[in-house]
């Protein structure tokens, strides 16, 4: 799968979603577009990320379509504040980036946080030099940088707290990452902020977080500490801090079936939103005592064995006290959670193929008002392509 034509696979010619593949025969070094043909096949759809089913093309079409009119009407401004913009509807107000030359009230952070990475950038230099001289404990051993994760949930850009934590950590010398920004798309909805902040000592980042926790207080804006270390690449846990995160949200459980290497990703992506919280069960103690240590208190291992007679009961409560089921065990296991799920009328994920035996509990599903959503996997997705080719 590649669309770079000098790269380090490169390809010989790009293809289309309505001739996605062509085969690459080395040996005659000739391309054909038959599948039966021997060589490589090559999949160099250049603009495959710009596809959409046609439904939720039609659907999106419908949507934007109100607003077009208020679009055309409006004046492109010349300078800030000389246009049309205040009089587009609110979500298109709410899109628009930059006008007459200057970024609008809403993305002022941009501009914002490219100035301070460019100041901490410079300072950079400063915090190796003043380590270098010796940031040292009693007994003359080097202290590392310290570093923790916070994450912020509210008003972040309407009460200016992001600016105030730019310049918190700047003023004790600090550096921020940000690792996920989730800008709200209205005035009435949140943000959500995930950070990374490092200091020079352990005793500056505890004074920097300080700081920030009551900055974030002051303006209504939920925070938690959701991991610290001390410069080594060991997993971020949750600890113990004075913050406390407010879920904006109901809260929601996720009961995620199975500790494979797709699991740790999935949990990290769940647990962006304050409100869920996350069972994760498997066979292996170890994996899911992992997920715990490293995720935290949202995070809930047990040790079952999906399918054993023995667990029924507990399987049962697991499924019963979850608001969704994500079962990511091999597909042979799908059906019996998928009943179970009916049973109780929680919805339920998998990443699997739709197989005879989840087909037959189409009917079920629908009556018991339970969506069962299978198939959202590569592997899959990939072969739905392969199969419209071959048809």
């Amino acid at each position: 799968i590649t669309c770079d034509a000098d790269g380090s696979v490169p390809t010989r010619q790009f293809t289309s979603i309505e001739q996605p593949f062509f085969v690459y025969n080395a040996l005659t070094d000739q391309t054909t577009t038959s599948l039966d043909d021997p060589g490589v096949l090559f999949h160099a759809v250049d603009h495959l990320p710009s596809e959409l089913p046609r439904e939720a093309s039609e659907h999106f079409g419908n949507c934007l379509l109100s607003f077009l009119p208020s679009l055309v009407a409006a004046r492109a401004p010349q300078a800030p504040g000389q246009g049309d913009t205040g009089s587009l509807p609110l979500p298109m107000r709410g899109a628009v980036i930059a006008e007459g030359g200057q970024l609008t009230r809403e993305y002022e952070y941009i501009q914002q946080l490219r100035a301070a990475n460019t100041r901490m950038d410079q300072e950079e230099r400063g915090m190796q030099e003043e380590l270098s001289k010796g940031a040292l404990h009693p007994h003359g051993v080097q202290v590392a940088p310290a570093c923790a994760g916070l994450e912020l949930s509210g008003h972040l850009f309407d009460t200016k707290l992001i600016n105030k934590v730019l310049d918190l950590v700047e003023a004790q010398h600090g550096r921020v990452h940000i690792q996920n920004l989730d800008v709200a798309s209205t005035v009435s909805d949140e943000s959500h902020l995930s950070m990374l902040v490092m200091a020079q000592t352990q005793d500056k980042l505890d004074k920097i977080i300080s700081h920030i926790g009551a900055a974030a207080r002051d303006v209504g804006v939920a925070v938690r500490r959701a991991g610290s270390g001390d410069g080594s690449p060991a997993p971020v846990a949750v600890q113990k801090s004075s913050l406390s995160l407010s879920p904006s949200q109901p809260p929601r459980s996720v009961l995620v079936l199975g500790s494979g290497f797709v699991s740790g990703p999935l949990i990290e992506y769940l647990l962006r939103r304050p409100e869920n919280s996350v069972t994760v069960a498997s066979l292996d103690r170890f994996e899911v005592e992992a997920f715990a240590q490293r995720f935290g208190s949202r995070v809930r291992p047990e040790v079952l064995d999906v399918l054993a007679p023995d667990a029924e009961a507990a399987r049962e409560a697991l499924v019963q006290a979850a608001d969704v089921i994500v079962s990511l065990v091999p597909a042979t296991m799908h059906v019996g959670i998928a009943r179970l799920a009916i049973r109780h009328h929680k919805h339920m994920v998998t990443a699997s193929y739709v197989s005879e035996e989840m087909q037959a509990l189409d009917a079920d599903a629908r009556a018991a008002g339970v969506l069962i959503i299978n198939e959202v996997g590569l592997d899959p997705g990939i072969d739905h392509m392969s199969a419209m080719q071959m048809i």
